[in-house]
């Protein structure tokens, strides 16, 4: 099993990093009687200077943060929703990636597997229209036109890099990165086409900080990681798939945890930080049998050895630039794909039409669940089926600026409250090398979507109650 297959999303690694090491130091103990510390009133909290936010499960354009195996869906459906249709309509995605679905990596490798699928049947110089300007539309486009393709590539929103980006004025020590940030382990090609992209990157290494509700430093008890894992192996063996959920009750494995001493909020931490983190869902609604094929056994929802790497600068701006040369049509919103024996047509919601001989469609499988884009003929079977089977997680960022920095946590740059009903899964404190007074939380699942539905204000009322643990 590849342990980069269970890297669904761009905060996963993480997420897995979280759930299954410990600050270092000290090494992984289990502890019964925390030392408690003052607890921290929010009021005690500084208010923000500056906020940033992203609303991906509320943009019609995204419909979400990025794909997940549903309950009842396999390892086939993201190879069916990839499949050309009638050598006239190629899709690529994060979601099309059997590999490293929900991830950079991910979007990626599928755009290089579609453009070498059209690539094979096109003629020299052939007109291609490619939807969506995120990660594999950039590639697919970059690709195609290389290869000599006069390409059209469209994007609804009035922006390059899809779920990459990046906000901030220079009031921002770093910028505020609300999408993918987080690049694990990769293959040759990955860094080929990044370092294409211009994009750079830094090792990050997660150093983990766990806080009761009431303040007190807990040390790691991975009651709930082993939970997982059991209900997981469990389910191997078991015919039909279930839910995460339903499988940790039928295995027994959520009885015997909760059993343990603190297991119970262990267990809701690992479902949150690791498993929700990482596929932007609740346990009720992810595929067992899918998690299970993609988890390394004895792995610990952990990487290993494997180094994490960290998006410098802005992200967004450094794939805009890359995509300079490119004949790029933002603003415009495909609602319609109709393609026959002599090529493919697009209608725009302005009216506008636009014909080609091929096209890549890149959108979020969010908006293909949706009625946005509607196909003529209609999609295969299989592609539906595909479709309606994969999720579409959710997971939302909040940026905070401070005009300094009050509190130390050293070199814990991960911090996350364990019992309680915290909407934020975790916080990343991005100034505890570089001094900064950023933080970044994540939420996720229905957290995430309650977090977008906050305003503003709602929203730094919530992260200053959040981050109270930690401010003592």
């Amino acid at each position: 099993m590849d342990r980069r297959g269970f890297l669904f999303g761009s905060a996963a690694a993480l997420a897995l990093a979280l759930a299954g090491c410990t600050p270092e130091p000290p090494a992984p103990t289990r502890s019964t009687s925390p030392t408690p510390t003052r607890t921290p009133t929010p009021g005690e909290v500084p208010v923000p200077a500056g906020l940033q936010r992203s609303k991906w499960s509320r943009n019609p354009f995204f419909r979400g943060a990025f794909s997940y195996p549903g309950v009842g869906s396999d390892r086939g459906d993201r190879e069916r929703l990839g499949r050309p249709i009638d050598e006239r309509v190629f899709f690529a995605g994060e979601a099309t990636s059997l590999d490293a679905p929900g991830s950079v990596q991910g979007a990626l490798d599928s755009a290089v597997r579609a453009s070498d699928a059209l690539l094979e049947i096109s003629g020299a110089g052939e007109r291609v229209l490619v939807v969506g300007a995120g990660i594999a539309g950039l590639a697919a486009a970059r690709i195609l036109t290389s290869a000599g393709h006069r390409v059209v590539l469209i994007e609804a929103s009035e922006r390059i890099g899809g779920r990459i980006r990046s906000e901030g004025d220079d009031d921002w020590p770093v910028p505020a990165e609300l999408g993918a940030a987080f690049l694990g382990p990769t293959a040759t090609s990955f860094d080929a086409l990044l370092g294409g992209f211009g994009v750079r990157t830094r090792a990050f290494r997660p150093a983990p900080l766990f806080r009761g509700v009431d303040g007190e430093r807990l040390d790691y008890d991975d009651v709930g990681v082993r939970a997982i894992e059991r209900a997981l192996s469990w389910s191997e063996d078991v015919s039909i798939d279930l839910s995460v959920e339903a499988a940790l009750e039928r295995s027994g494995a959520a009885e015997a945890a909760t059993a343990e001493p603190g297991g119970g909020m262990w267990l809701a931490h690992a479902a949150t930080a690791g498993l929700g983190l990482a596929t932007g869902a609740a346990p009720k609604s992810v595929s067992a049998h899918q998690a299970a094929n993609r988890l390394v056994p004895g792995a610990s929802f952990g990487l290993g050895g494997d180094e994490l790497r960290r998006v410098t600068g802005s992200f967004q701006a450094q794939l805009a630039e890359a995509a300079g040369d490119l004949n790029v049509l933002t603003g415009s919103v495909v609602q319609r794909i109709a393609h026959d024996e002599d090529g493919v047509r697009v209608r725009l919601d302005s009216g506008e039409s636009l014909s080609g001989d091929r096209i890549v469609v890149t959108v979020p499988v969010g908006v293909l669940k949706s009625d946005a884009m509607r196909f003529s003929p209609p999609l295969p079977l299989a592609h539906a089926s595909a479709i309606a089977r994969i999720g579409m997680g959710h997971v939302e960022m909040c940026w905070l600026r401070f005009d300094e920095r009050s509190w130390d946590s050293g070199h814990e740059n991960v911090w996350t409250a364990v019992g309680g009903d915290d909407p934020f899964a975790i916080w990343l404190d991005y100034g505890a090398i570089t001094g900064d007074p950023v933080l970044a939380g994540i939420s996720v699942a229905g957290s995430a979507e309650t977090v977008a539905a906050m305003d503003d204000g709602e929203l730094v009322d919530a992260a200053r109650a959040s981050l109270a643990p930690f401010m003592g």
